[in-house]
């Protein structure tokens, strides 16, 4: 791991989960040991297939603060639930 917090992932574990450059990651770490991590490529799309995706028909349009709100809302009580 370097200073950063990056690590190298070796070109045989790169080619097995189909990695390229700019594709993204996600560790998950077994809640119990907290020494076995999982290591899972992260699905993209593209701009074109997420387009339209979140609106719905008699939804009302929310600003970006309060997108922010209920953003930040949602991760306390994530870590709540997670510090139980």
């Amino acid at each position: 791991m370097t200073s950063k917090g990056q690590i190298t992932l070796p070109k045989a574990l790169r080619e097995m989960l189909g990695l390229r450059f700019g594709d993204r990651v996600a560790f998950s770490v077994d809640p119990k040991t907290k020494e076995t991590a999982t290591l899972r490529r992260k699905q993209t799309l593209t701009v074109d297939e997420v387009a339209g995706m979140l609106h719905r028909p008699g939804m009302r349009t929310v600003s970006i603060e309060e997108m922010h709100e209920a953003v930040g809302e949602g991760i306390c009580e994530r870590y709540e639930r997670s510090r139980r």
